[in-house]
């Protein structure tokens, strides 16, 4: 069993659930919200994904050689 616990997440609902799920247990809990790299995620939900989907073909066809998979979804 833990006596204590950090967590660090970058989602507010994230660490409200740990703060909920540990309120009435003995652990030690302490979060926090990671900000720092909200505003590149911000710019990436709105971007086009073109780029991003090409990658990601490239990549599972790389995989998919590797491992013989089927497919390999996201």
């Amino acid at each position: 069993n833990f006596h204590a616990i950090v967590f660090v997440d970058d989602k507010m609902k994230n660490t409200d659930n740990m703060e909920q799920g540990f309120a009435n247990t003995a652990v030690d809990l302490t979060t926090i919200r990671y900000s720092r790299e909200d505003e590149t995620v911000e710019r990436f939900f709105n971007q086009p994904k073109t780029e991003v989907i090409r990658q990601w073909s490239a990549l599972s066809l790389v995989i998919n050689s590797i491992f013989k998979w089927s497919s390999v979804h996201p």
